[in-house]
């Protein structure tokens, strides 16, 4: 999957080629707008393109927890204890407090880079949308994220 949703066309890591195969498949016919959800894991994998290849990996994974039936163990046995862990605190649990869940995220530095990145992706998301709620709730999360 060379690069999907990236303006250039590079080769992956293979891990990070492996978690957008798996990231996919579980999201399927999900979208983000008007796109395929891959663009928006792309988008976010993009700005982190620079880490090592477990923050990228978690980039592109960063919503599978939370918006497909994929396990923590599904994860961890295909990427690991360290990226199954970041992606789970990325994951939004009902009856977690949001600043429980921001706590959560900074504990985990590549958790937070990649919350960082998929923030960043979602403000420009509602600014091109002109939705002035979004603007505000992730204007709001960067603050807290980088505090």
């Amino acid at each position: 999957l060379a690069s999907l949703g990236s303006k250039t066309m590079t080769r992956l890591p293979e891990k990070v080629d492996e978690a957008a195969v798996f990231a996919v498949a579980f999201h399927g016919g999900q979208m983000y707008g008007d796109k395929p959800y891959s663009y928006h894991l792309f988008q976010v994998r993009d700005k982190v393109k620079d880490e090592d290849e477990d923050t990228q990996v978690v980039a592109i994974l960063h919503d599978v927890l939370e918006d497909t039936k994929a396990t923590y163990r599904d994860i961890q046995t295909k990427f690991g204890r360290e990226v199954a862990e970041a992606v789970a605190r990325l994951t939004k649990v009902k009856g977690v407090e949001y600043t429980d869940y921001i706590e959560g995220v900074r504990s985990n530095p590549i958790a937070l880079k990649v919350k960082i990145a998929d923030t960043l992706c979602n403000l420009t998301q509602s600014h091109k949308e002109g939705n002035l709620k979004r603007i505000r709730k992730y204007s709001k999360q960067m603050y807290l994220l980088t505090k």
